[in-house]
């Protein structure tokens, strides 16, 4: 990849730093995207975004006043002043010196608007094009970099009380001091989200296991095998009888029985079918202790969120429970959207 220019010296004003970060920006090739995709990770979104928009309107001023210096400057001189039009100086270069008479060179100028007008929404298209691809990137990357998703934590078992952006907004602005929120969103009854990410992960499961010429009746015999074990855990749970203790049943044992079940299985595709059922199992105990209500609360800075991560917010050991935030991609951005639930 192509290193970026070299930083300017700032003392010399900040219309060259702007041109430095313009020329930054490049299109085209694979290792050009690269470098947008670097800029963006260091100086993020919004950011990126009005680097592009100076390059755009610095392009089309470029390309009208090429236009106008190569076509209309020429038509508007050349043409023979009539009786009516008396001008000296700049007006022998605009369409006021221009004959009347003449409609051929009349609709240079029409024609003219029309072509740079285009030119200026087909900018406008590509740089909306571009936005939502590097949207995309923004969203996706997994680097360690300056972005949202540092800012944020995930709040489980909100109280009732504080279950409302402007509640839990609020309260948090009590703590850490006014205008220390950028912004909160609030999920109440998750449990269909535990529902969608325990489907995910068990046809995750089942596709790793019929990868390599498993049997579709192998396939539903463990399918209905999470099923009743889901039912019965959660019968277990609604009678009280439900208690979280280690289990006597070893994942030694687990790994042998599976490896028995599935032994005509190679050892790459085996070990996927492990570790996704490990994920099935693990989710289970989010199944059976559906939290009320979810937050995402956004901090202005690194050392707002900090104060969150290491402070006890209730003396309630079943209310606000901290977390780190998922990334963007974990989130099923359907539920978040269309559900009644989400303020």
């Amino acid at each position: 990849m192509r290193d970026l220019p070299p930083e300017p010296d700032n003392q010399k004003g900040h219309f060259k730093s702007i041109l430095h970060a313009v020329r930054s920006l490049k299109n085209g090739s694979n290792d050009k995207r690269g470098d947008d995709e670097r800029l963006l990770s260091i100086i993020g979104l919004d950011a990126f975004m009005v680097l592009r928009f100076l390059k755009m309107s610095l392009i089309f001023c470029i390309v009208s006043t090429a236009y106008v210096m190569l076509v209309l400057v020429p038509v508007y001189y050349s043409q023979p002043s009539s009786g009516e039009t008396i001008g000296n100086g700049i007006a022998y270069i605009n369409s006021s010196h221009i004959n009347k008479n003449n409609v051929t060179h009349a609709w240079v100028s029409v024609i003219s608007c029309y072509i740079l007008t285009f030119f200026i929404c087909g900018l406008m298209r590509y740089e909306w094009k571009h936005y939502a691809r590097m949207r995309t990137v923004w969203l996706g990357q997994v680097r360690d970099s300056t972005r949202q998703i540092r800012h944020t934590v995930m709040i489980e078992s909100v109280p009732p009380r504080y279950q409302s952006r402007k509640s839990i907004i609020e309260y948090f602005e009590r703590i850490l001091g006014e205008g220390s929120v950028y912004s909160a969103y609030v999920c109440r009854g998750t449990a269909a989200l535990h529902k969608m990410l325990s489907q995910r992960t068990r046809r995750q499961f089942l596709t790793d296991i019929s990868c390599d010429s498993g049997s579709r009746e192998d396939i539903e015999k463990i399918e209905g095998k999470i099923e009743r074990t889901r039912r019965r855990l959660r019968l277990m749970h609604e009678k009280g009888t439900l208690t979280r203790r280690r289990s006597e049943y070893s994942p030694v044992k687990r790994q042998d029985s599976v490896r028995q079940k599935f032994a005509r299985h190679d050892s790459a595709a085996l070990q996927s079918a492990i570790k996704a059922m490990d994920r099935a199992v693990g989710l289970i105990p989010s199944i059976i202790d559906d939290k009320d209500c979810t937050a995402l609360v956004t901090f202005v800075d690194m050392r707002c969120r900090s104060a969150v991560s290491q402070l006890s917010l209730s003396q309630e050991p079943n209310y606000w429970h901290v977390r780190e935030a998922p990334m963007p991609s974990d989130l099923i951005w359907e539920n978040m959207t269309v559900s009644r639930h989400v303020t």
